[in-house]
């Protein structure tokens, strides 16, 4: 019996459990339109590295970041970044703004995945932090219903208002389809006027009329239908071309007007000049053109036939009163020649009476005398 009341007991429990709906675990709940904060804590770092993913990034009108801590850097356009000098904890802060059409039960989660950094710039591994943001009912207030008098009429009560739910999904493909075209494949005009369209549109996403939002996804899907789509592959081959050529080719001032007129092409491929395509033919068909001469140039005259015209002013030279030579300089070294020459012949001459009296010096004037041995004895005896 004891037994058979235990599995009746267990039963009932699970049917209770099964009946509760299931809830998104530690979900942050907020209703449509409104706003709401998210919080990621970094306990203990000195720098951390990341970006943030959603699972339904349309779910929110709007997207802000903000951070705190003794930490420097940056957080914006799902990235982050942040650096410090001493060990701290940080708290990235997510501030999302519902779309006012999301629905009840919409869920975004929010993933961080980041990697943090030490005292000595050691990275750590990949870690991911998940938070979810969930759409709930918007509340109904209900007040007690006033009792009148019954000789008194019922008051007329008005429903409350509501804001109306716009549907942005046409505008919204309209903007992903014209953000995703390059302006360089299209012509000036074209190209203006759904540039003009877009930023109307961008604008229109806070619009919180239905009419205006349609009517701005009708314009920007017609400014992309009317986009005239201009081709540069003869420009391109021009330039090519050009590239091609020999340097022993160039000749004077065709070279110098082929160079003028890259330059103009490299501005329109770049999309920096007036995109039309009759300007771009002709362009491709001067460039052509003036290649032709330079090779046809070539081909008659060579590489070393070029004509250089240049003014120069001539000086008139005076007329030389010398029958021979008229340059200063031709008169100078003659003149020069025998004043070494004159130099040379007294330092010999110097030369040679020093060496004669330096002889006669050392003549020896003294005269001969007559010595006799026996002498000496003589001298002795006296």
């Amino acid at each position: 019996m004891k037994t058979l009341r235990k599995i009746i007991i267990c039963l009932l429990v699970f049917a209770i459990a099964a009946a509760v709906p299931i809830t998104v675990h530690g979900a942050i709940e907020a209703e449509a339109g409104k706003s709401v904060t998210v919080s990621f804590t970094l306990n203990k770092i000195y720098g951390v590295d990341g970006f943030f993913e959603f699972s339904n990034k349309s779910l929110f009108r709007s997207i802000k970041y903000s951070y705190s801590g003794k930490i420097s850097g940056d957080v914006s356009d799902d990235k982050v970044f942040l650096y410090g000098s001493s060990e701290g904890d940080v708290k990235i802060t997510v501030s999302v703004t519902l779309a006012r059409n999301a629905k009840v039960g919409d869920t975004c989660d929010i993933k961080l995945t980041y990697e943090t950094s030490d005292l000595y710039g050691g990275v750590s591994d990949w870690k991911t932090m998940t938070k979810t943001v969930k759409v709930k009912a918007t509340p109904v207030v209900t007040e007690p219903p006033v009792t009148e008098p019954p000789e008194t009429e019922p008051p007329v009560t008005e429903p409350p208002e509501t804001e109306p739910i716009i549907d942005y999904t046409e505008l919204q493909k309209q903007i992903d389809i014209a953000s995703s075209l390059d302006k360089r494949e299209y012509t000036t005009e074209s190209w203006a006027r759904l540039a003009e369209a877009l930023e109307k549109g961008i604008g229109l996403l806070t619009s919180l009329s239905q009419s205006e939002v349609d009517e701005g996804a009708r314009e920007l899907a017609e400014a992309i239908a009317a986009l005239v789509r201009i081709d540069l592959s003869p420009l391109q081959l021009a330039v090519n071309r050009a590239h091609d050529l020999d340097e022993a080719c160039a000749h004077g001032k065709l070279w110098f007007r082929l160079c003028e007129l890259l330059n103009e092409a490299d501005q329109l491929l770049a999309g920096g000049a007036d995109r039309d395509q009759q300007k771009a033919d002709e362009l491709a068909q001067k460039i052509n053109d003036v290649i032709d001469q330079i090779l046809a140039d070539y081909a008659n005259h060579g590489a070393q036939t070029v004509e250089i015209i240049k003014e120069v002013t001539v000086e008139v030279p005076i007329e030389p009163t010398d029958p021979y030579c008229n340059i200063p300089m031709h008169k100078v070294w003659p003149v020069l020649f025998f004043i070494a020459l004159g130099i040379i012949l007294i330092m010999t001459a110097l030369y040679f009476v020093f060496f004669v009296k330096r002889k006669e010096n050392r003549k020896d004037d003294m005269p001969i005398v007559d010595y006799d041995i026996a002498d000496d004895d003589v001298t002795k005896e006296l």
